[in-house]
């Protein structure tokens, strides 16, 4: 019993470092807002502070957005919004679309294609503030 417990909370371990992962070191300050208790379903939202956007240039994670980027990034983070909304934690979300402009940078990643709004993680950098927003919803 102890091993399965032990392989448990390692399996646990690397799956928030590979999220993790994505978040280039450099930044200087964070807010995070990681759902308490959430063991499958869960919804994080974080924020992370740089002083340049050189971490994401020419970073092989990230992708450059375009104009038709936008409107799905918008879907993700609308879709985001309602969740954040229904857990009653709006107070910990600020994140306003209108920022999303060509040029900025993000990656996302979808669990199942053939449902990408029931398990994503979406890494998004204004260059203009030098922000990078995480959203993670798995619900």
């Amino acid at each position: 019993m102890k091993k399965t417990t032990l392989l448990f909370v390692l399996i646990i371990l690397l799956l928030l470092l590979s999220a993790c992962s994505s978040i280039p070191s450099g930044y200087v300050s964070k807010e995070e807002h990681f759902e308490q208790g959430g063991f499958q379903d869960y919804t994080d939202y974080a924020k992370y502070i740089y002083e340049s956007s050189s971490a994401f240039e020419n970073n092989g994670d990230y992708l450059t957005v375009s104009g038709t980027d936008i409107t799905i990034i918008k879907e993700y983070t609308d879709h985001f919004k309602d969740w954040m909304s229904i857990d009653n934690r709006l107070h910990e979300y600020d994140f306003d679309d209108s920022c999303i402009t060509i040029g900025d940078y993000y990656r996302l990643k979808i669990k199942y294609e053939d449902n990408p709004l029931s398990d994503y993680t979406l890494w998004f950098f204004d260059t203009e503030t030098y922000t990078l927003y995480y959203f993670h919803n798995n619900t």
